[in-house]
């Protein structure tokens, strides 16, 4: 379930000020990389312009050697259901539990059953080290680390 992630010569401005210009990285499916720099540098533009959620000025995005720019709507959301993306900041909703969090997309979306939606979060939370029982939890009581 790995991707290959390839930027080639991707850049981008926000009015007139450029934050990407030429970024050119591949990584490997498997591999992890990181991204280090100050507020502003443009990391999440980065990370947005790899997810679609914005397009650059210039360059491309291959995933899995494919140009995410030139995927239809129907290809980009099923590559989406691949890809998870994890805020910096508090992105839960306070008012359901962790298990609900975790599978919002599936149940909106009416893909998955409450029940199945309590065993798959169990199985996620599993992944990252969490026992089943943090499902229960508000967001309030995880920790924020």
């Amino acid at each position: 379930m790995t991707l290959t992630v390839t930027l080639e010569g991707v850049c981008k401005s926000f009015a007139g000020k450029t934050v990407l210009e030429g970024v050119d990285i591949a990584v490997p499916a498997s591999s992890s990389l990181v991204v280090l720099g100050g507020s502003g540098s443009g990391k999440s533009v980065m990370l947005k312009c790899i997810l679609g959620l914005i397009t650059p000025d210039a360059g491309r995005i291959l995933i899995d050697g494919r140009d995410v720019a030139a995927m239809s709507r129907r290809e980009r959301a099923a590559l989406m259901d691949r890809i998870g993306m994890l805020f910096q900041n508090g992105a839960l909703f306070d008012s359901l539990p962790v298990w609900e969090n975790v599978c919002f997309k599936l149940l909106a979306q009416k893909r998955i059953t409450r029940r199945g939606a309590r065993d798959k979060a169990a199985e996620v939370l599993a992944q990252v080290g969490l026992a089943a029982s943090v499902g229960d939890l508000s967001p309030a009581e995880l920790s924020g680390g």
